[in-house]
């Protein structure tokens, strides 16, 4: 017979759902679970992985850090130690073949029209005036 009267601990629910991944420093997480339905073949990929709960919180934290807030960081840890920059972009050298990609004096151009958007963020100006110090050098 169930127990008519049931009675849950807070020490009791803190093991029932443990986060799994890293929780950012004096961040907590929300009280409510935020869920959506993927097609079949990222449904797929994602539950192939081997820990799905914290490649879903880092990869959706990260986009809504940059899309929705603002937040352009530099570079993103990986969970192997890697300090390498998440996205990488390749610059092809005046007069090769265009496949899709841009050369560097359309790259620089771009990179000016950026910097006349007002109130960019921080971060994300700083990286790229850097990004353009090093397009320079490089021609």
């Amino acid at each position: 017979m169930p127990n008519p009267n049931p009675r849950q601990t807070p020490e009791f629910r803190s093991h029932i759902r443990k986060p799994q991944g890293v929780v950012p420093d004096g961040e907590k997480l929300a009280d409510r679970v935020l869920a959506v339905r993927v097609t079949d073949t990222i449904d797929t990929a994602i539950r192939a992985l081997p820990e799905q709960s914290a490649w879903l919180r880092r990869v959706i934290t990260q986009a809504a850090k940059v899309e929705l807030l603002g937040d352009c960081p530099a570079v993103t840890p990986q969970p192997g130690g890697s300090q390498e920059p998440s996205v990488a972009a390749s610059v092809v050298e005046v007069g090769e073949p265009s496949s899709g990609q841009i050369d560097r004096a359309e790259l620089l151009q771009a990179l000016d029209e950026i910097f006349k958007i007002p109130r960019l963020p921080k971060k994300a100006l700083i990286q790229l005036q850097e990004l353009r110090e090093r397009l320079i050098q490089e021609v």
